[in-house]
Formats: structure tokens, sequence, C-alpha cells
């Protein structure tokens, strides 16, 4: 199986990508780089064409299986504006990443190709083995990475199913009127974020609420928010709880166990769902 690197975001380096490249290695997997996989320009990994360049590359080339996002930062929506659209929605190949990759997450899930929210190389030297295993026991098995974890927030008796939907809160807050937006079926919704205020979380929330695709989601599964930030005066809120006050009647279960986290374990974008809580204790497995 032949993966190739590329980066659609933020610059990085060689070395931040070396305990990647052995893990591969490892595996079997055969690797390819992206030309300008180590280019630079401002903050990004080369110039918004050059990193376009490289994912239609990556899309065009039939040796390539898996195009596997190097790292997040920003930049994507960026190249997404420059690409070829038909390529993305005619792709067989798998794309793998979080973050900032959420706009090619949600292009996959609107097309119906195959993308997995997982960890990217530049985390891969403090992801747990689980993180990484799960990921490529997929690629190569066609095993389906099922989870359990204990909530915090959530203490209930639940059982919903949709499609696997979401990413980033800020990217998808971002996207609100594009057509990487235009959910028309039942989707499990999952959120994630990196250092973000509270208060800044809220407002970004109640924009999505109030969206069309809102009616489609059967249920919030919060992962990760990470290092989060708030005012001298405290917000006062939890994700949750902020969720739960714009749109008191939807599900929302919280601490999966994926996001800006060591332990980020894989999803399979538009991959129907059952998940499940039965008081703290929660699971989710693939039903098709």
């Amino acid at each position: 199986m032949h993966i190739r690197l590329v980066c659609t975001a933020k610059k990085i380096a060689p070395s931040e990508i070396e305990v990647a490249e052995n893990y591969f290695k490892s595996k079997g997997f055969e690797v390819s780089k992206g030309e300008h996989l180590h280019s630079e320009w401002k903050q990004f990994a080369g110039t918004d064409e050059q990193r376009a360049k490289d994912l239609t590359s990556a899309l065009t080339d039939e040796t390539v299986d898996v195009i596997w996002f190097a790292r997040g930062g920003y930049g994507s929506l960026r190249v997404w504006r420059l690409m070829d659209k038909t390529l993305l929605s005619n792709t067989t190949k798998t794309l793998i990443g979080y973050s900032d990759m959420t706009v090619w997450l949600n292009q996959s899930f609107i097309n119906g190709s195959k993308a997995i929210h997982a960890t990217m190389p530049i985390s891969f030297k403090d992801s747990t083995p689980p993180s990484l295993d799960l990921v490529s026991d997929y690629l190569l098995n066609n095993t389906l990475p099922h989870w359990s974890w204990q909530t915090v927030e959530c203490n209930a008796n639940i059982e919903v199913e949709g499609k696997l939907f979401g990413g980033n809160l800020s990217l998808l807050h971002a996207l609100t009127g594009t057509d990487l937006m235009q959910v028309q079926e039942p989707i499990i919704l999952m959120m994630e974020d990196l250092e973000e205020y509270y208060y800044a979380c809220d407002r970004m929330l109640i924009n999505l609420c109030l969206q069309p695709f809102w009616k489609h989601v059967k249920a919030v599964v919060l992962g990760g928010f990470t290092s989060m930030h708030d005012n001298e005066t405290p917000f006062g809120m939890s994700v949750l709880e902020m969720i739960k006050s714009h749109s008191p009647e939807i599900i929302v279960i919280d601490n999966a166990p994926y996001g800006h986290q060591d332990n980020n374990l894989p999803w399979l974008v538009g991959k129907s769902v059952v998940v499940q809580v039965v008081g703290n204790e929660a699971t989710m497995k693939y039903s098709s």
C-alpha cells in the first residue's frame, strides 16, 4: 500500500516526520512525499498553488492508495478554493488527517469517498499505540476501530445511530455557507478543538445550531477540547453545557478519545455507527 505525505497547511521540517516515516516502513507501507512537502512560504508549506499542486498530484497518481496529511495549523481552506473539485469527488483514495484537515474530511463525506479522522505524522512521536495501530489495522486488514470510553458530564441511557461527520469546531464554523456543510442525512456530529476561548466556542456553536445541517444531527460526540482559555471572569459553562443551552433537545456525549491529544483514536468519516451510553460507559461501534 502506497502512502503519499502532503501538507496543505503549516510548514513542516523533515525532522518532524522521521518517526512517522519509520513507523510506516515498519508496517510495510510504501511512502513517498509531495514535491513541496517541505517548502516554505510565510507560515505555510509552500504557496497555495504549490500545496494544491501536491494534493492534485497525489489524487491523480494511480499508484497512490492513501493521502496522509502531514500536519495541521492553517491553510487547507485556501488550497480547497484552488482545487479541481472533480478530482476530490471522483477519488477512490483514502484521505487521513484532522484539525485543519476537516476541510478534506467534509469534502469526503459530501462525496461519499474514504476519509479517516486520525493523528498526523507530526504527532506520531507522542501518539499512543492505539492511535497509530488502529489506523494501520484498518488500512491493511479492514479492521474497524470500535471505541469505548467513560463520559464525564453525560450520565444517561442512550442509543443513537448515524453517519460520522465533523471534526474541528473552528473549521466547521468557518465552513458554514459552503458546499462542505450540505448534509442531507442523519449524522453523529463529532467536534474537538485546541486553545480556544470558551466564549468563542459558544459563539461558534450558536452559529452551527442555526445552520440547516443541524436538523440532521442525531447526537454530538465531543472529543478533546485541549488547552482551553478563559477570561478573568470565567465563562462558566462547559462545551456540553453550551450546546444544551442552545439546542436543549440534542443528545451530547462528552470525553470521547480523539482530538488534539496523545490518545487520538481514528474514526471513519461517513460510516454508520451506533453510539451507546449506559451510565458513564460509552461505546461506538460501526453498523456498516
